[in-house]
């Protein structure tokens, strides 16, 4: 039941309580003891990797579209890499300006929404590709979005870099006027790094990103490993390069 998974699961053992904006921190940890001081402790369960199911799968459903979900690995957000790892995936899928929306919706008109981004454990990181299309464009649009992947390390410029700077530091300056943004960035650096970064640091980090670089791991990594998961009404044929 709901009630029994938040009693196993939802505990203040390592838990991060992150505020941001003008606050009086005293006032504050006063509220939280009065709000949260009788909140029981319990075993935190083990979360231990078990066995995973099928790579490629689909789920069938009775509709007129086609949900295309892919995943593979890239580096976690604690790593040395990150920033070199999330340009590449912004340059892939990261916005209206990326190459997946571009070739796939907007040259091809293929989907309605395709996008890319990345997700992190503390030791582990992921790209996920989103696409949901018409169920009769469904296997264009998964061989057109592969086409990109593949594509990725061969031909990236230094105006995509640049349009992802440029939007990073955008979102960089509106964190700053969003206090639940700013608190949701502390929480992820110390939950990630064990420490909060200002945001100057974070802005020369992605500064300092080459496309070299972006090349380099990219080509470093080699052709995915991918998970794909499809809903809809029929299962999709994956390229034979990234069958097996």
């Amino acid at each position: 039941t709901i009630d029994r998974h938040y009693r196993t699961v939802i505990g203040p053992q390592q838990a991060i309580l992150s505020i941001a904006g003008a606050v009086d921190p005293e006032a504050v940890a006063d509220q939280v003891e009065e709000l949260f001081g009788d909140w029981d402790s319990q075993v935190l369960p083990i979360v231990r990797n078990g066995p995973r199911g099928a790579r490629h799968d689909h789920l069938p459903a009775d509709s007129t579209q086609t949900q295309i979900a892919i995943a593979y690995d890239s580096v976690p957000y604690r790593s040395d890499e990150f920033y070199v790892a999330w340009a590449a995936t912004a340059i892939l899928g990261g916005g209206t300006s990326s190459r997946l929306f571009t070739e796939v919706r907007e040259h091809r008109g293929l989907c309605y929404s395709i996008y890319a981004s990345t997700s992190s454990t503390l030791n582990a990181g992921r790209v996920l590709v989103f696409a949901g299309t018409t169920a009769e464009r469904a296997q264009q649009t998964l061989d057109v979005t592969l086409e990109e992947l593949e594509r990725l390390p061969r031909d990236l410029t230094s105006d995509e870099l640049d349009r992802c700077r440029a939007a990073a530091k955008s979102a960089l300056v509106m964190q700053q006027e969003s206090t639940g943004s700013r608190a949701m960035s502390l929480a992820k650096d110390w939950h990630h790094l064990g420490r909060v970064r200002p945001l100057e640091e974070i802005q020369a980090a992605i500064e300092a990103i080459t496309i070299e670089q972006v090349r380099e791991h990219v080509e470093s990594r080699g052709r995915p490993n991918l998970t794909l998961l499809t809903i809809g009404p029929q299962p999709l044929e994956l390229p034979e390069t990234f069958a097996t």
